[in-house]
This record gives structure tokens, C-alpha cells and sequence, in this order.
């Protein structure tokens, strides 16, 4: 996995990634694994489009997705970047001077912060 990922991420994920994958959260892993493999994820799935959705449309809402998603969305951008660092966009990395550099050329950020 480490090689479609930045050195940013890298070194994230193994300075703080045990902290955040620790035990507890191996042992859920394994709960919803045993749920795949025994069909208990298909059988609610299934029963859940045989009714109409109504529970996976609820969970869509704005107010229900993941917080990690507005973490993400908010700190990938051209200002939130120190010097030097890299952010990944899809599977090219780039650094923080050259994102600066395409929001200037973009018209996002006055040419004197670039």
C-alpha cells in the first residue's frame, strides 16, 4: 500500500497509524469479516434494498457522513500546506510549492503568495 501513498502519509501511518489501528480496532475488523464471510452483510444489504433504502439514504445525509471527510476536504488545499510537504492528489504527488505555484496560475491565491 505504501507505494501509491506520499512520504507524508507514510510517515504518518507509521509514526501514528498503531494509534489509531490498535487492538480494539483489529478485533471490530474481525467482526465485520466474520459478517462478510458468514453472509450477514449480504442478507442486510439485500434486505435493505428490498425495503427501499430508507436506512442507507439516512446514513448518506450530509450530517451523517464521516467526520475524517470534512477533516480531508478541508486541509488538502494550497493554504493549509506547510513548506516543503507533499499532498497526494488521486495517485500524483505534489508538493506544497507547486500546488501553491497552480493556485496562483488558477487565480486562487495573489501571485505573492506563491
Amino acid at each position: 500500500m505504501h507505494q501509491f501513498i506520499s512520504e507524508t502519509a507514510k510517515y504518518g501511518d507509521l509514526t501514528r497509524g498503531p494509534r489509531i489501528v490498535n487492538e480494539r480496532v483489529k478485533n471490530e475488523m474481525r467482526k465485520v469479516l466474520k459478517e462478510v464471510q458468514s453472509g450477514k452483510f449480504a442478507r442486510q444489504w439485500i434486505r435493505e434494498n428490498a425495503q427501499g433504502r430508507v436506512n442507507y439514504q439516512r446514513l448518506l445525509k450530509p450530517g451523517r457522513r464521516s467526520p475524517d471527510r470534512k477533516v480531508r476536504r478541508g486541509t488538502a488545499g494550497p493554504h493549509a500546506v506547510a513548506a516543503g510537504s507533499e499532498v497526494t492528489h488521486g495517485r500524483k504527488s505534489r508538493s506544497s510549492a507547486d500546488l501553491r505555484h497552480h493556485a496562483a496560475r488558477r487565480g486562487a491565491v495573489p501571485p505573492a503568495a506563491a
